[in-house]
């Protein structure tokens, strides 16, 4: 969000009053977010985390990589504030007209709002508006410098105006503004009790089992529940993160 904090007059009106901070650093890419993310002492107050970057990692990575890293920024946020709500920001498009990084960026997107609603807990993708790019296709360079890329004071006004509007709604509304699935922090509070009404289920079929025949349920119930955590960790993993179970 380094253009935001480029403006003073937007950043003052808009964020300044929820007295935020800013961590963006102009040319970053997920993988320079994400060393920080993990090394940087963050206030016990933090409630709320709006993250937006990737765009310089198009012409690099797949827009798979790019949400995977993306995403994984906020999972490493969470695990120092564990009921941290993030709220992920969808790519601008960039670019006069269609080119394949318009296409990797509606890829990336697309990524980021499936793993916000099905996969994660307290993640919330905010998707940008339609009319960055006009009716052909055209980039709505009203809001753009030359480069077609960084935004002038009008977009980044447009851009801090949709990002207040979001959080709002999210807090006001209790958290509605996206369905949630399964995610990190709920799968670590419920595993214990969910491999409890598992293990209860099986042994349940034998209506005086011993005390070892439940032991031995639960412990099966545990595993199997703490495989399926792993594989919910599988991006993290994958960025080397260690995690407790």
């Amino acid at each position: 969000m380094v253009g935001l904090k480029r403006y003073q007059k937007i950043w003052r009106s808009s964020f300044q009053p929820f007295k935020a901070l800013n961590h963006g650093i102009g040319g970053d890419r997920t993988q320079h977010v994400l060393w920080r993310a993990i090394n940087s002492k963050l206030p016990k107050t933090l409630t709320h985390a709006v993250i937006h970057c990737g765009t310089n990692n198009i012409d690099h990575d797949l827009p798979v990589n790019i949400a995977n890293g993306i995403m994984t920024i906020g999972l490493a946020l969470q695990e120092k504030c564990p009921d941290l709500k993030v709220i992920i920001t969808g790519l601008i498009p960039r670019d006069l007209n269609w080119s394949k990084r318009r296409r990797n960026i509606k890829e990336t997107n697309a990524y980021l709002e499936q793993y916000c609603k099905e996969k994660y807990k307290d993640f919330y993708y905010m998707k940008q508006d339609a009319d960055w790019v006009l009716d052909d296709q055209r980039l709505n360079e009203k809001y753009y410098y030359t480069d077609r890329l960084h935004l002038i004071e009008t977009g980044n006004e447009k851009f801090s105006k949709k990002i207040m509007k979001f959080l709002s709604e999210l807090i006001n509304n209790g958290a509605k503004a996206s369905a949630k699935g399964p995610a990190l922090a709920s799968a670590k509070a419920s595993i214990k009790d969910s491999a409890n009404a598992e293990a209860k289920v099986e042994a349940k079929a034998e209506p005086k089992a011993e005390p070892k025949a439940v032991a031995k349920a639960l412990a099966k119930a545990t595993a199997k529940l703490k495989q399926k955590l792993k594989l919910q960790l599988k991006l993290q993993l994958k960025f080397r993160i260690k995690l407790r179970l």
